[in-house]
């Protein structure tokens, strides 16, 4: 979560993430050592250290990322950003996170479908417009522990876009 969000932008990040830290089965996961799951938000600084930790620990991160916009009719107040838009991307170590007792067991196009669900129609109260899903797309990576690891793990994500058309976002310096 993003302290002390300073624009309409951050709190749109802190509103998604608190959305599906509420949602099942997110709510109910927690760490070996007993923290929470929680989801993270790009603008909070650098979460590369974090979203490494939480794939090395349990297998499953989700990553709210800072909004992107439109502005069609420049010409009128507001400014009416015509579609916000924003990724949550949902990762998986499908080895570790299937693992019995290690990982999650939520996998992760179950995970997908339950971060599009929760917002798809959610209204979050800082931009006062609904938020509708707008599709996927898939992304695959290998990690690599060292010059000697020959394996690497795979990493694989969906990344989930969102929209929120006609916001009249209240932009100041």
């Amino acid at each position: 979560m993003i302290d002390n969000p300073q624009n309409v932008f951050e709190e749109l990040q802190n509103d998604v993430a608190t959305k599906l830290m509420q949602t099942s089965p997110f709510d109910s996961i927690h760490f070996p050592d007993g923290n929470t799951f929680r989801v993270l938000t790009e603008d909070e600084g650098d979460i590369q250290f974090e979203f490494d930790s939480m794939i090395a620990a349990i297998g499953l991160s989700l990553v709210v990322h800072s909004p992107k916009g439109t502005i069609d009719q420049p010409d009128i107040p507001g400014p009416l950003i015509t579609k916000l838009g924003f990724d949550v991307w949902v990762s998986e170590a499908p080895v570790l996170n299937r693992t019995a007792g290690v990982g999650t067991g939520v996998r992760l196009v179950k995970a997908m479908t339950i971060v599009l669900g929760a917002l798809h129609g959610f209204q979050p109260t800082s931009i006062g417009s609904p938020v509708y899903a707008a599709g996927f797309d898939t992304h695959r990576e290998r990690i690599y522990a060292g010059d000697d690891d020959r394996l690497g793990k795979l990493i694989a994500s969906r990344i989930c876009h969102f929209i929120a058309p006609q916001v009249a976002a209240e932009i100041t310096s």
